[in-house]
C-alpha cells in the first residue's frame, strides 16, 4: 500500500460507468493514485452486470499497477444465512468457499470486508467467530499472506464479537458519520484492551445523492470532521491506521443530487494530510 496512515473508499458499484455509461460520470480506474484501499460495494449489481467484466479486466489491473489493494464488501446478514449456509463447520467452510471462488480468487481481489451493523444472538455471535476463523487461513495478520480481512462497523468495542475477532483482522473500520470528534476517545478506548490503535480506522461519508444529511465535509471539501478526523489521533499516544471515506464516488465539485463527475480532490487532500 502506499501510505503509512491508509486512505480508503468505498465505491458505489451502481455508480460505476461500466454499470450505466449514460447515467454515471466515474469509474473505479479514475480513483486517486495514493489511495491504499479501494472497497468495492456491490448493490444493485447482479452477476451479468457489465460492472464484473470491467472490475475484472480493467479496474483491479489498473488499481494494483498504482499500489491499491481492491477489497470486496459483503453485510453480514449473508454469513448469517442458514438456510444457504447451515450453522455447521461444513455450512461455515461454504460461506468461505463461496467468498474466495467468486471473488477474491477469479478478480484477483485483495480482501474481504463484513459490513457488522447490528446485534448477534449467541449462535449468530459463535458461527460469526467460526467463519472468521476459517476466513483466517487465506486473508488477514493470521494467513500469511498480504490479503486484508476486516470488519466495518457502526458498533463500540463492547460487542463481545470484535474481541474475539480483533487477532484475525487487520483493521477495523468504524462507521463514525455524524459523530461530533468528542466521541472518537471513548469509542476507541471500548477496542483499545484487544485491538492496537494501528487497526483503529474511523470513517466518514461523502452526501449521497438523496441520502442522509451527515455533513461529515464541507461544500467546498476543505474543511468539517473528516478533516477533524484525519488530524484525530487517539489520546493514549498510539496511531491510527488512518481514514476511510463511504461513497467515495460523490468527491464531487459541489453537493448536489444530480450525478456529476468525481474529482477526488478531498480524498487527495485527506492522504496527504495524513501523510505530509
Amino acid at each position: 500500500m502506499n501510505n503509512e496512515n491508509i486512505m480508503a473508499g468505498y465505491f458505489r458499484t451502481w455508480r460505476d460507468k461500466a454499470t450505466d455509461p449514460v447515467i454515471n460520470k466515474t469509474a473505479m480506474n479514475e480513483l486517486p493514485e495514493n489511495l491504499d484501499i479501494a472497497l468495492v460495494f456491490p448493490v444493485e449489481t447482479p452477476p451479468d452486470n457489465p460492472y464484473w467484466q470491467a472490475l475484472k479486466d480493467i479496474y483491479v489491473p489498473h488499481l494494483h499497477r498504482n499500489g491499491t489493494k481492491v477489497v470486496i464488501t459483503q453485510g453480514i446478514q449473508g454469513l448469517l444465512d442458514n438456510i444457504n449456509y447451515p450453522d455447521t463447520p461444513a455450512g461455515h467452510q461454504k460461506y468461505v468457499d463461496m467468498i474466495m471462488d467468486t471473488y477474491i480468487n477469479p478478480f484477483q481481489l485483495d480482501g474481504f470486508d463484513i459490513d457488522f451493523e447490528r446485534t448477534l444472538t449467541e449462535a449468530e455471535h459463535r458461527k460469526t467467530v467460526n467463519v472468521c476463523a476459517l476466513f483466517s487461513k487465506h486473508l488477514g495478520p493470521l494467513s500469511g499472506t498480504e490479503k486484508l480481512l476486516i470488519i466495518d462497523t457502526n458498533r463500540t468495542g463492547a460487542d463481545p464479537l470484535f474481541r474475539e475477532t480483533g487477532p484475525m483482522i487487520n483493521y477495523l473500520f468504524l462507521q463514525a458519520y455524524g459523530r461530533s470528534l468528542g466521541q472518537m476517545d471513548p469509542v476507541y478506548n471500548s477496542f483499545k484492551d484487544f485491538l492496537p490503535a494501528r487497526k483503529f480506522v474511523p470513517g466518514f461519508s461523502f452526501y449521497e445523492e438523496r441520502g442522509p444529511q451527515w455533513n461529515d465535509i464541507s461544500e467546498d471539501r476543505n474543511s468539517g470532521r473528516a478533516y477533524d478526523y484525519a488530524n484525530w489521533q487517539p489520546s493514549d499516544g498510539g496511531r491510527k491506521g488512518g481514514l476511510f471515506s463511504y461513497a467515495i464516488d460523490r468527491d464531487i465539485p459541489r453537493r448536489t443530487d444530480e450525478i456529476i463527475a468525481a474529482d477526488y480532490y478531498a480524498t487527495r487532500k485527506l492522504t496527504d494530510l495524513m501523510n505530509p
